[in-house]
């Protein structure tokens, strides 16, 4: 994610943030603990927290330019599905049932806990909120369901109780089956699962073809040999006269390259690994490297050792590999070898 999307996404969280505690205090000063009965206000009031925890991980992520915690990426998902449970039912449930349709857009309250806070909500996740390449499983899932299982386990009893009123007409459990209430509940908690898990569905599908390369970590023998330097060979490098430093600017700015016939590719690439087996096995750290350029099969391009299975490190274009190898032989040694986008190879 550019710094600008992650910047839109943190604002975005900031206001609805805002906007969630202006709508719902003033209308917790109009009814008072009464607001906490109803779910519209327990998910807004989800969804608001959320939004902030996620705002201020963006904001750490802009500033440090690390990911957001896969945590509060799930906070956000269940504070997603609350209020998108609270549009669906309002929606496609209270509204055709009761004949009050005016719970869907009175401007004061209704219109923002039912309708807009909840589109900004499944909008900002599906399109702005989510990392490239970040990817939720179906487990994932069913973090969201958690809100909805929580508000029906404390509502049913305090309503059976008569502490509280039945807040919708399908919890009235003292004045109906208790199982048409149970199979209202078991419903309403498939359909949350079935929110959720379309949302993490659409956000893997939407982020599929945004993920770009990045540097993917060895856990091999081919990353240490990159990158660690001994001692002595930071010595050497010091004392390296002028005339071999004007040589490796030389080499590094003009490059020879030679083209080698495709036939003979293969029998080149076992000689190379043969030879760089050779050296390890006689003890020989700094036995020739060759480092090898090619693309993938995703498009991306890889730079990896000729004895090495993992890439050392992926790009988005070939210059930028070639530019990564350049300075790996400059400080390691060892020689590169291009794979061309039809399939040859030519020697730098």
């Amino acid at each position: 994610m550019n710094r600008n999307r992650k910047l839109v996404s943190a604002v975005l969280s900031y206001l609805v943030f805002l906007g969630e505690a202006v709508v719902l205090c003033l209308h917790y000063l109009k009814n008072g603990t009464n607001t906490f009965v109803m779910f519209t206000n327990d998910s807004n009031i989800l969804f608001a927290l959320s939004a902030l925890v996620f705002a201020l991980f963006q904001t750490i992520s802009i500033i440090k330019g690390t990911k957001v915690p896969k945590a509060a990426l799930i906070f956000k998902l269940a504070g997603t599905v609350g209020v998108t449970l609270t549009l669906i039912t309002v929606y496609c449930c209270l509204c055709p049932i009761t004949g009050r349709w005016s719970m869907a857009y009175e401007p004061s309250y209704s219109l923002w806990v039912h309708t807009v806070f909840p589109l900004i909500g499944i909008i900002s996740f599906l399109f702005i909120d989510i990392d490239k390449g970040e990817r939720f499983s179906f487990f994932d899932s069913l973090y969201g369901v958690i809100p909805m299982v929580l508000y029906a386990a404390i509502i049913i009893p305090l309503v059976a109780v008569n502490t509280i009123e039945p807040p919708y007409f399908f919890m009235d459990i003292n004045n109906q089956q208790w199982w048409v209430s149970l199979l209202w509940v078991l419903g309403m908690v498939i359909g949350t699962e079935i929110i959720s898990f379309l949302l993490v569905l659409g956000t893997n599908v939407l982020n599929k073809e945004k993920k770009t390369a990045e540097a993917l970590p060895c856990t091999d023998n081919d990353e240490k040999e990159v990158k660690e330097e001994s001692v002595d060979d930071v010595k050497e490098e010091k004392n390296d006269d002028s005339e071999k430093g004007d040589d490796n600017m030389k080499k590094k700015e003009d490059i020879k390259i030679e083209e080698v016939d495709e036939g003979s590719e293969e029998e080149e690439e076992k000689n190379e690994i043969k030879a760089e087996k050779e050296a390890k096995a006689k003890g020989y750290g700094d036995g020739p490297r060759v480092y090898h350029i090619g693309r993938q099969p995703s498009g991306v391009w890889q730079v990896k050792l000729a004895t090495g299975q993992k890439a050392i490190k992926l790009f988005d274009t070939q210059a930028q590999a070639i530019d990564y190898a350049k300075s790996l032989v400059k400080t390691q040694g060892g020689s590169i070898r291009i794979h061309s986008r039809k399939g040859h190879m030519r020697k730098e």
